[in-house]
């Protein structure tokens, strides 16, 4: 088994300026982890950052594993769920640029007014067009389960499910956190 480690684990040290990625990746190089976890929330300006981050990684003899971003698909207005879609797909090529063979996504959340079929539709719109440009990368994408509209494993299973009918692959797979199945009360085998 190998350990990976996620920058957000250090999200305390971040917001209070105590580290950024290149500090980060240092970190996981001497606590001897075998790979990264980078998030786009901590890039500070990533096209000057992310040379030094690349170098570092290099140097440090570390992979990153996955590159999360954050996405919302929830949103009613076409218009702003196309700019959700066209900015996963330029991060898909931060993913590349960092050798990361996966790139973790959301669905996003409930909104007032907005009903979970409504928001499903959406979101199966959505995840299903930046699956097919992750491919064409060679690329995964892994759905974390969070939220009140990806927040239970059946929900997850089921956005996976039809974003796999609508292109015909399995790019789109899951990336379970075991502490978010709480917050919406699937604790228990009961409730699998």
């Amino acid at each position: 088994m190998k350990l990976g480690l996620s920058m957000w684990s250090y999200v305390g040290a971040v917001k209070a300026g105590r580290l950024d990625v290149v500090g980060f990746v240092r970190e996981c190089k001497r606590l001897d982890v075998d790979g990264v976890e980078l998030l786009d929330y901590f890039w500070a300006d990533r096209e000057s950052q992310l040379p030094e981050v690349l170098s570092v990684l290099s140097e440090a003899g570390l992979p990153c594993c996955v590159y999360s971003v954050g996405n919302d698909f929830s949103n009613p207005d076409l218009a702003e769920r196309q700019k959700q879609v066209e900015r996963l797909c330029r991060e898909l090529g931060v993913a590349v640029r960092l050798g990361a063979p996966v790139m973790r996504v959301f669905a996003g959340d409930v909104r007032e007014g907005v009903s979970y079929e409504s928001a499903l539709e959406w979101i199966v719109e959505g995840l299903a067009e930046t699956s097919r440009a992750a491919k064409q990368l060679g690329l995964r994408l892994a759905l974390e389960n969070h939220g009140r509209l990806a927040g239970r494993s059946d929900q997850v299973r089921c956005i996976i499910e039809r974003v796999r009918e609508r292109t015909g692959d399995d790019t789109l797979g899951a990336n379970p956190d075991t502490g978010n199945f709480l917050l919406v009360h699937q604790d228990s085998v009961e409730a699998v």
